[in-house]
């Protein structure tokens, strides 16, 4: 489910998901302003950042920083535009299910390399 709110006359959407990269899963959250995709946050480790800028309908650019850092089995992302926190909370992670398969691909292979030894023993 997407994150969504509203600042300053303007729609907010974050979207996040799990992505296959090499044997690990991470994470890649979007920022939308106004249907605009502004910026992604993606990456492997526990948090990510992403930046971007936005013009608003009156000529001002904001500059976007999009926060994110891992909470168990949701993100906690952070929005802040020119340096002011606008908006916080926790995002739902779409496609978890595929932060799974690393986890069977390397239990698999520690049982195929333990199957090795034990039939190269006898």
């Amino acid at each position: 489910m997407n994150t969504k709110f509203e600042w300053r006359d303007h729609k907010f959407e974050i979207t996040s998901k799990a992505i296959a990269r090499y044997f690990f899963c991470g994470t890649q959250t979007k920022l939308f302003i106004d249907g605009e995709e502004i910026c992604v946050a993606d990456g492997l480790g526990f948090s990510a950042e992403g930046e971007g800028s936005h013009v608003d309908k009156n000529g001002i650019k904001r500059n976007i920083l999009l926060s994110v850092s891992s909470k168990a089995w949701t993100l906690g992302y952070v929005v802040r535009i020119d340096g002011t926190s606008v908006s916080s909370g926790h995002l739902s992670v779409q496609n978890l299910w595929l932060s799974i398969i690393p986890g069977l691909i390397m239990v698999a292979g520690v049982f195929g390399i333990a199957a090795a030894i034990a039939d190269a023993a006898y």
